[in-house]
Formats: structure tokens, sequence, C-alpha cells
């Protein structure tokens, strides 16, 4: 499993194919390894980066940091440097997709193209302290179960429900703390005219957790923004659905490319 230092901090990723990089960012219970069923199709024309965040997947375990949107997405740049990348095609799904956001903010320079999954802009509707409360009570492995299953539409494929659990189990405690209680002030909606990049936004019809209305705000805030709804899928489209993730997000880079 290859490792990169990345400031002081070694960072599990997984590269495979050729061509233009795209980078894809995981949620906040996740890793890289939500992306596997989608990079198949990825690498036969691109540089397919997905990487685990530090204190993720297998990622290490360092709680010193910021573990906010605009941390990560410092932390993406950085990774980016290292792997000797100057401009990439960018994929963010969930909190995957708050980073996303603030890289397209914070670096336009190095992106091409922006696709976001299931996310939003503002994450500030959360109640922190009985959030953190749930967890110290009930514990990452009883409220990650619970979790899970509201991501998933009735009728899933318990197979995916089973793997996406596992994934979450990937990552301690401690940094769902980290990251809930950094994600409590995040609101950039004001912000999302100033980004520059053309954008693609996926979001479920059956999605409960990242309801249509939060892609509205953004399909509404970023200029030029498409916003494609996937029917009978919940928040996890590139588990629940990945032919038609492959099918609308591949479509949509060969315009960027073709653009450039």
């Amino acid at each position: 499993m290859p490792h990169i230092n990345v400031s002081g901090v070694d960072l599990h990723y997984v590269e495979e194919g050729e061509g233009k990089p795209v980078f894809f960012l995981h949620g906040n219970a996740g890793s890289g390894r939500v992306w596997r069923k989608i990079t198949p199709e990825f690498k036969k024309r691109y540089r397919a980066i997905a990487h685990d965040r530090q204190g993720f997947g297998d990622s290490e375990k360092n709680e010193t940091g910021d573990f906010s949107p605009r941390g990560f997405a410092g932390e993406l740049a950085r990774l980016m440097d290292a792997l000797g990348v100057e401009r990439a095609h960018v994929c963010g799904l969930s909190m995957g997709g708050m980073i996303a956001q603030c890289f397209a903010l914070d670096h336009p320079d190095r992106l091409d193209g922006l696709v976001l999954v299931g996310t939003m802009p503002d994450r500030t509707g959360r109640n922190v302290p009985e959030t953190l409360a749930e967890l110290e009570r009930d514990g990452w492995p009883a409220v990650a179960d619970r979790l899970i299953h509201h991501w998933f539409r009735p009728g899933s494929d318990e197979a995916d429900v089973t793997e996406a659990y596992e994934i979450a189990l990937q990552s301690p405690q401690k940094f769902r703390e980290l990251t809930v209680t950094a994600l409590g002030t995040f609101d950039i909606k004001a912000e999302l005219p100033g980004i520059e990049a053309p954008t693609l936004i996926l979001n479920g019809e059956a999605d409960v957790t990242n309801v249509m209305a939060h892609a509205e705000i953004m399909n509404e805030g970023i200029p030029g923004s498409r916003l494609i709804r996937i029917p009978d899928c919940g928040h996890l489209i590139p588990i629940e659905r990945p032919e038609a993730f492959c099918r609308h997000t591949l479509g949509f880079l060969a315009e960027v490319d073709a653009m450039s």
C-alpha cells in the first residue's frame, strides 16, 4: 500500500492509470476505498488518485492539524506538490465535496474541472454538542451503523451497506469528533460565486443526508454549474450507482478537457 509523506504526515493513496490527474476526495466517515467501483473506468483515460485524509483509512492517525474543509484543501495542495502535480480535476463526495469547494476557492490556478457529489456549502445546521454527546454515549461503531443505513435508500444492496460500514470503521472515533467540531462553522454560501472552474453537481434523488435543496443552492451560486439528479439513489452515488456516476462525470470531464 503506497504512502507518501506530506508535511510530516504519512498519507495512504491509490493511483491508477495515466493521463491528466483526477483526485477523488472521500467523505467524513470514509476513505479512498469508496471510489473502488469507479476507478476501473477512470484509469482508462486518467491518472486516478484517491487518498485517505490525515486520520482516516490507512493514513497516519495524527491528531494535530486543521481538520476543517479549508485545512484539508491545503492538505490536497501539498499532496499534489508531493506527487508532482501542478493542475488536476477534483471530485469530492460529501465532506470531500466541501473540501473540493474550498480548494476551488483557495487554489483556482491548480484546478481544471470540479465535481461535487452529495455535498453542501453550509454545515452549520448540525447540533455539534448533541452529535458529540451521542458519540460519547453510544460509541463510533453504533453511530456509524445508524449513519450508514441513513445514507442508503431502502432496498439497497446489503453488500454495499456492509462495505460502507467497514470503511467507516477504518477511522477511530477521535477523528469523527475532530471533523464534526470543525464542520460546525463551515458556511461558504456567500463565496460560491467566486468558484471559477467548470462545475458538475451530482445528487441522489433519495439522498436524505444531503437533500436536493443543498445541491440547488450550489447550482444557483456557482456560475455556469450543472446539476444532475440521480434517480433511485441515496447519498453514496459512487457505491450505489457507479455506472451513472461514471457516465455523467466522464462525459463532463471530457467536455472540460476539450475546452483546454
